[in-house]
């Protein structure tokens, strides 16, 4: 799988660019974490993040509270996938 971050807690306003991201990902309720052109592997939990461009999610990703699409149409909750 190569280098990856694992259960995070992202400061307030943070812009992650590339990479992969597994286990508990959370960011600030106040000013949630901007997540771009990286990869969500499987069984990982979001939370309090915008899922912007080029990310590619596992399909047993969990959406936990403040998870937000930057294009309605990615988000695999509302069915347009």
């Amino acid at each position: 799988m190569g280098s990856y971050f694992r259960d995070v807690q992202l400061a307030a306003g943070t812009h992650l660019i590339g990479g992969q991201l597994v286990g508990k990902i959370s960011g600030d309720v106040q000013a949630p974490a901007l997540l771009e052109y990286l990869v969500i592997q499987a069984n990982s939990y979001l939370e309090y993040v915008t899922i912007g461009d080029g990310v590619k999610l596992a399909t047993t990703v969990t959406f936990g509270e403040g998870v937000q699409f930057n294009h309605p149409s990615d988000d695999p909750r509302l069915g347009y996938k």
